[in-house]
């Protein structure tokens, strides 16, 4: 619902902008959740430059706000990730996903809102996780080396839950994020 024939994303920019003050003075889950949604936005018509200037006021506010990005990231933490002794991948032995794990969840999520976050702390209006990893390097903990192991990471399971959900669509069921680990 993250569309123009949603009032919450039909406003002035004016509008915008006291609602962009709100989600980051007094941040919440759902203004957590429009913050990514408007980070990762791109203006596809119209005038980009409104777009573009809402994003440099969320840079000055966010950075006025010291802790923010740290509260913005924690959502990375919300989800178990699937690693159980020795660094192997662990899923759950009973219940409707036995033997699988939630790729999303537990392994794409992390990285693209881990990435977005950073996005944010370093003012970057790219809006692709690749691209920001890219744009990240030289920053902080990304090498390098760290920048193609993180692009590899990222291309890997987002290539294991699409097979997954092409595989479902040929067997004409539905589809979801769950990988069985005996099929990987």
């Amino acid at each position: 619902n993250v569309m123009v024939s949603n009032p919450d994303w039909a406003k002035s920019l004016g509008a915008y902008k006291r609602a962009l003050r709100w989600w980051i003075l007094e941040p919440s889950g759902d203004a957590f959740l429009h913050l990514a949604i408007l980070i990762d936005a791109s203006a596809v018509a119209g005038d980009g430059t409104l777009l573009g200037s809402l994003k440099n006021d969320l840079f000055e506010l966010v950075h006025s706000q010291e802790a923010f990005c740290g509260h913005f990231a924690k959502p990375i933490l919300a989800f178990e990730t699937p690693i159980g002794w020795f660094g192997r991948i662990a899923a759950p032995r009973s219940g409707p996903h036995a033997g699988a794990i939630d790729i999303k969840k537990g392994g794409i999520f992390p990285i693209v809102h881990g990435v977005r976050s950073l996005a944010l702390e370093y003012r970057l209006l790219e809006t692709n996780t690749i691209g920001r990893v890219q744009a990240l390097t030289g920053r902080g903990p990304f090498s390098d080396e760290f920048t193609a192991d993180l692009i590899e990471a990222f291309d890997f399971m987002s290539m294991l839950r699409l097979r997954q959900q092409f595989n479902a669509l040929d067997r004409g069921e539905s589809y979801g994020n769950f990988i069985h680990v005996n099929t990987l």
